[in-house]
């Protein structure tokens, strides 16, 4: 990466912190495109280089603060456990923050309402959960806990899907009840292993 694209990616992230910041104290509402310039110390225009707008700002802040928390999910990731407690691990430990923190449960229902191009990071990390949740699950398979012909890759996407039900349901109710929503996860997963269990097979 050259110096320019280095100072380019830098102020991207002052805006996306400054971004951050104001949506815990403020809230979406009150988080105005000329206060996150002026926390980041840039111009308003400035912020139009890197993001659409305040809709594409903020759920690239999102994306970002999701990125954070999975950096937490990640150094406390339990590498020797079953199957069903690797994939349901990140589901619960975002699941548990959202119930934490309204302006992401906020953020998170604004999401089913916005553009597409505006929600760009989020699909980006859909892929990279994917992807994630595949590697475990062939790794199990490599291990024999799954059955040879399960499509590891289908699969992952269902866990995405089941990801996202649990979401729904705990932006349902203010405030949030998070054990129901982390045990229908859970339920959806088992469901999901107990057909391609190895042990079961015909």
């Amino acid at each position: 990466m050259g110096v320019r694209q280095q100072r380019k990616e830098q102020t991207r992230q002052r805006i996306l912190t400054a971004a951050r910041h104001l949506l815990d104290e403020h809230g979406y509402e009150g988080a105005t495109l000329r206060g996150v310039a002026l926390e980041a110390g840039v111009t308003a225009g400035t912020i139009f280089v890197h993001f659409a707008g305040k809709d594409a700002l903020m759920m690239a802040a999102l994306a970002d603060e999701i990125q954070r928390l999975l950096g937490g999910a990640h150094a406390a990731f339990p590498h020797d456990s079953p199957l069903i407690d690797q994939l349901h691990h990140h589901p619960r430990w975002l699941l548990r923050a959202y119930a934490q923190r309204p302006v992401l449960r906020d953020l998170l229902r604004r999401t089913f309402t916005l553009q597409v191009e505006d929600t760009g990071p989020l699909f980006a990390q859909a892929a990279v959960a994917v992807a994630t949740w595949a590697q475990h699950m062939e790794s199990a398979q490599a291990r024999g806990e799954l059955r040879s012909d399960t499509d590891c890759t289908l699969m992952a996407k269902a866990c995405w899907a089941y990801y996202w039900q649990a979401v729904t349901l705990l932006l349902q109710a203010e405030p949030p009840n998070v054990d129901e929503p982390i045990a229908l996860n859970r339920a959806l997963l088992e469901q999901l292993l107990r057909g391609v269990d190895a042990a079961k097979a015909p």
